[in-house]
């Protein structure tokens, strides 16, 4: 009901949350990279110096979507399917750096992987100084940050 009442001429909306998207839609987007509807929010914070390099961020980045990619669910019964999420955490000299990445389940593994590349180079003047972000699609997200903000004791949750 809000949603008409804010956008009466539209037919579709996003919500993000920390842990999930809503998406109302009268298209159908199914197993689609929306390269549309994304924002950057990154933190206020700059990193000093290169205390945690570039690389290293994009490498975290790109070790969680190979497991999100690799990693089945367990909890389909009879089908393999990617669960196309992953958390994790890395030692950089004194400091830890979190990080998380997530697809849509409706993507391909293929699709997964176009989506977190082509986001973590169109938005990269947004996080490449940042000691942490979100990059937020309907398609896929990724976050990272100098804090912890996902349970480690989550299944796909890894220590590198």
């Amino acid at each position: 009901q809000l949603l008409r009442k804010r956008c009466p001429r539209d037919k579709g909306a996003i919500i993000w949350y920390d842990q999930c998207l809503v998406e109302f839609s009268s298209l159908d987007t199914f197993g689609q990279i929306n390269y549309d509807d994304n924002f950057c929010m990154p933190s206020t914070k700059s990193l000093i110096g290169d205390s945690i390099s570039f690389e290293e961020r994009l490498r975290l980045l790109d070790n969680l979507t190979e497991m999100a990619v690799t990693k089945i669910d367990r909890n389909i019964k009879g089908i393999k399917k990617a669960v196309l999420y992953a958390a994790g955490e890395k030692r950089l000299g004194k400091n830890n750096l979190y990080g998380m990445v997530q697809c849509s389940g409706d993507l391909s593994v293929q699709g997964c992987n176009e989506c977190m590349t082509y986001y973590t180079v169109h938005f990269q003047n947004c996080w490449k100084s940042k000691q942490g972000v979100r990059v937020l699609s309907r398609s896929c997200n990724f976050r990272y940050e100098l804090y912890p903000f996902i349970n480690p004791k989550g299944p796909y949750y890894t220590k590198f």
